[in-house]
């Protein structure tokens, strides 16, 4: 389903399809598979928020959402951009 979403997303197929066909990143998408597992992460989405894991991000409600990146900008000494 790669190369019909990339159709659909309008990228360039040709450059995509090269790139996925190539396995040129194989090696790092099943290193951070094996870390999301690692993380607790055995669905889709696995959320992970500078070190914070939610295993079910989907589930999250969106305030929830909006606070924790708001709480994680804030630590890194930015501005909250979700209001």
């Amino acid at each position: 389903d790669l190369k019909e979403n990339a159709r659909k997303l309008s990228f360039n197929r040709e450059v995509f399809n090269n790139c996925l066909d190539s396995g040129k990143y194989s090696g790092k998408i099943e290193q951070e598979h094996k870390e999301a597992i690692a993380l607790g992460g055995g669905k889709v989405p696995l959320l992970i928020v500078d070190g914070v894991v939610i295993a079910d991000g989907a589930l999250l409600p969106y305030k929830d959402f909006e606070d924790l990146m708001n709480d994680e900008l804030v630590k890194k000494g930015e501005e909250p951009v979700i209001r």
